[in-house]
């Protein structure tokens, strides 16, 4: 289960008969998803007034087929106010997901207080608070949303470098091409310098103390022209980083 617990919890019974409703769950999870089935019924039910609502007899006996029930809201590519995140959380609840992937972090932008210099952010920049990420995550609890935050990173990283300069080691700056007589610009942080680990590990100790699930996202997808073996000697150390800050890592492949 994405909240580290047993996956059986969200089990229950709801029937409906001789003038009332009877919900059975083992654990208050259980309760949460069959109270959603009951609302569904009523919001569905065929004869309605302002004063009463017929939901026809039922009995139901529900469980999830997969643990693991997510959505994945791009939050660097587009900047999603907390109130529109609030909202997505409640319409998992609506349909029992239990998983909020946040791509916390991109090229296009790096929306954190975390591991920004001194200065902060830049004018006019939408980003996130610690205190607001606490908040999403309270309120999602609430609800048996479980959010998994993701630091995309080796690559995905050019936000990151305009903000730290001193991530620049001169050779993780690099064109590729994509297609036939096109090319593009790819950064990574490179693992040779002593400041990418000292900012990781800040950044991902600030992460897991907001986030308190089980996992971590470390991204790890299309570092565009690293040399392979500073890609591998990268993702093992950040392995070990989130690991020793009581995280299991995930990845893309």
């Amino acid at each position: 289960s994405p909240d580290g617990g047993d996956p059986a919890g969200e089990r229950y019974s709801l029937v409906i008969e001789d003038g009332q409703v009877v919900l059975r769950a083992a654990e208050p999870v259980g309760v949460a998803r069959g109270l959603t089935t009951l609302i569904q019924l009523m919001t569905t039910a065929s004869s309605r007034s302002a004063n009463e609502i017929r939901v026809p007899a039922a009995q139901i006996t529900d469980a999830p087929r997969y643990a693991w029930r997510g959505l994945s809201l791009d939050v660097a590519r587009t900047f999603f106010p907390v109130a529109e995140i609030r909202r997505m959380i409640d319409l998992l609840e609506l349909y029992k997901l239990n998983v909020l992937h946040l791509h916390l972090t991109d090229d296009q932008a790096w929306p954190l207080a975390l591991g920004r210099p001194a200065a902060g952010p830049e004018p006019g920049a939408p980003f996130y608070r610690d205190e607001d990420l606490r908040d999403l995550v309270g309120y999602a609890a609430a609800r048996f949303v479980t959010i998994v935050p993701e630091i995309d990173t080796p690559g995905h990283t050019a936000a990151l470098l305009e903000l730290r300069p001193d991530l620049k080691s001169g050779r993780n700056e690099v064109e590729y091409e994509f297609l036939p007589g096109h090319r593009r610009r790819a950064v990574w942080l490179d693992p040779e310098l002593p400041a990418t680990f000292e900012l990781m590990e800040q950044v991902l100790a600030g992460v897991a103390a907001i986030f308190p699930g089980p996992y971590l996202h470390i991204g790890a997808d299309e570092p565009r022209g690293m040399p392979d073996e500073d890609y591998v000697s990268y993702v093992r150390r950040l392995r070990r980083l989130v690991r020793s800050l009581g995280r299991q890592p995930l990845g893309w492949q």
